[in-house]
């Protein structure tokens, strides 16, 4: 399993990335819809995935099963300090999670921030943006019904077609990061968290 991605990797095609995990809900994530957008897209691009779970396999055989093997890239769960670097040569990252997903009343998770202090453009499903409504879409983000294909398609295509537009909503979302975070309140939380833990 790969660590890095490379140039030769990419060849310097448009990057589509998921990451996250392979649930045994993994049909709730919106991974599926993915595949099924990207079938249907005839630009060239690389859809990655910096993933891992219990139903990883039954995932790549559905990729297989797309025709999309050719243009699919797996990697492993990566340190959280390579996740910047992936980020970053992403053209977006999806966040596709649906209403049906069995953890969404409790799921939450660092990506969405990730992403936008990198200064990258996130795809994200409805459900998850109203718990990030400080990002307004087609401005920030880019918000999709996770089973509208002819939605995600065209919101794809257009990313692939118009990298300006990518890179315009991941510059907007780094403004809105550095209006909402502090760095120094961040890290004394971190430190209280560990020394509650080993103490």
């Amino acid at each position: 399993m790969q660590v890095c991605i490379t140039d030769e990797d990419t060849k310097n095609l448009p990057v589509i990335t998921y990451i996250g995990k392979f649930p045994y809900h993994s049909e709730t994530k919106g991974i599926y819809e993915l595949l099924e957008v990207c079938q249907k897209i005839k630009e060239d691009f690389l859809l990655l995935f910096v993933a891992n779970g219990k139903e990883l396999k039954k995932f790549q055989e559905a990729v297989k099963e797309k025709g999309l093997e050719d243009k699919t890239l797996f990697l492993n769960f990566l340190p959280p300090w390579k996740i910047p670097s992936i980020i970053k040569r992403s053209t977006c990252i999806v966040a596709l999670e649906r209403e049906d997903s069995p953890i969404i009343e409790y799921h939450s998770s660092n990506l969405v921030k990730e992403v936008i202090a990198t200064g990258k453009c996130l795809i994200l499903s409805e459900v998850l943006h109203r718990k990030e409504t400080y990002l307004i879409d087609g401005q920030s983000v880019l918000v999709v019904n996770p089973k509208n294909i002819d939605q995600i398609k065209d919101t794809l295509e257009t990313l692939i077609k118009h990298s300006d537009k990518a890179e315009r909503i991941g510059q907007e979302a780094r403004k809105v990061s550095e209006r909402i975070e502090n760095f120094d309140e961040y890290v004394n939380r971190t430190i209280q968290l560990y020394e509650r833990i080993v103490v």
